[in-house]
């Protein structure tokens, strides 16, 4: 009787211990998790929350083009994150999503050069900085709303766009400069550019800037 239950045992462990080596091998898809930023898997890769302690060696990865037809939907959040991160105080994140027209023309078009301008001249190569200067030139915090989206070109796409306050009201783009209202007519809707790039949107109208 005793050989019988010593037997039985024997049997249960080398069955659990079996059982558990096919659990660890069917479960390989779950491979890797990087410093806490990403959970790698057979099948996709898995966006987990931001570890602030990593920030210095890993990026945060923008949207990637969708192939699959919501090529719009994407562009727009790309926008709307990107002022988000802007609004939050998040500029190194928003740089990210950010890369403005090599040669700016207009107000609206400013390339990097101009941006960090804003910046002394020791401190212009953080293009997180000057980004954040740049875009807290109007004053105050402003989130982006999209009235309007449309596709101009391959992996382009144009937004017609509002600003909000906190508060939920329109931002109002006024006069500057000494200009009287007729000269400058006051502005509450503004066209932004959202396009691919090496595979990743990006958004290419910097933030509106007062002097």
């Amino acid at each position: 009787m005793k050989n019988r239950i010593i037997v039985f045992i024997a049997v249960q462990l080398i069955a659990l211990l079996i059982s558990t080596a096919q659990a660890y091998t069917e479960d390989q898809s779950f491979r890797m998790i990087y410093k806490g930023k990403y959970l790698s898997t057979s099948d996709e890769r898995v966006n987990v929350s931001w570890n602030s302690e990593d920030q210095g060696s890993l990026k945060e990865t923008p949207l990637s083009i969708d192939k699959t037809g919501n090529e719009l939907q994407t562009a727009k959040e790309t926008l709307i994150e990107f002022f988000n991160y802007l609004h939050g105080g998040q500029y190194d994140k928003a740089v990210l999503l950010f890369e403005p027209w090599e040669k700016g023309v207009g107000r609206q078009r400013s390339n990097w050069e101009g941006i960090s301008s804003i910046l002394p001249p020791a401190e212009r190569s953080d293009k997180g900085k000057a980004l954040g200067a740049y875009y807290r030139s109007v004053g105050v915090p402003i989130r982006a709303k999209v009235l309007d989206i449309k596709k101009v070109a391959d992996n382009e796409y144009k937004l017609k766009i509002q600003f909000l306050k906190d508060d939920g009201s329109i931002y109002v783009y006024g006069p500057c400069c000494g200009a009287t209202e007729k000269e400058m007519p006051s502005e509450t809707e503004f066209d932004y550019f959202v396009q691919g790039i090496k595979g990743i949107y990006k958004v290419r109208t910097p933030p509106l800037f007062r002097p």
